[in-house]
């Protein structure tokens, strides 16, 4: 993934370099704007550009119960998303972040065209 984003007012750019890893992802902001140009990645390809979402946030399983209320906190504290990213404007609205295990997040993405629909 790589590209322009402006959320906030600010511009960032995805994708020149290799974020460190830090064990709670939800300690800086980094997490959360690779997130959303995550999120508009996924709502171009399903031509979705404005609306509610269902956000499955994947946490390491080892830490699920440690960090499951911190990171649903985390995403819920700016539920609308408005930015541009790659020249396209997305106002996708997250009324709800429930995080799960990873493996399970990969499998309720195969889901994300019936939900759409």
């Amino acid at each position: 993934m790589h590209g322009d984003i402006n959320a906030g007012g600010m511009y960032y750019r995805i994708g020149e370099g290799h974020k460190e890893y830090i064990p709670d992802k939800t300690v800086d902001e980094e997490f959360r704007l690779l997130t959303i140009a995550a999120i508009c990645d996924e709502c171009r390809n399903c031509g979705f550009y404005e609306g509610n979402i269902y956000l499955a946030v994947g946490c390491p399983t080892a830490m699920l119960t440690a960090q499951r209320e911190s990171t649903r906190e985390y995403f819920m504290s700016s539920p609308h998303i408005d930015c541009e990213y790659n020249n396209v404007h997305y106002h996708p609205i997250s009324p709800k972040a429930q995080p799960h295990p990873n493996p399970l997040c990969a499998l309720e993405r195969s889901l994300l065209p019936t939900i759409l629909d």
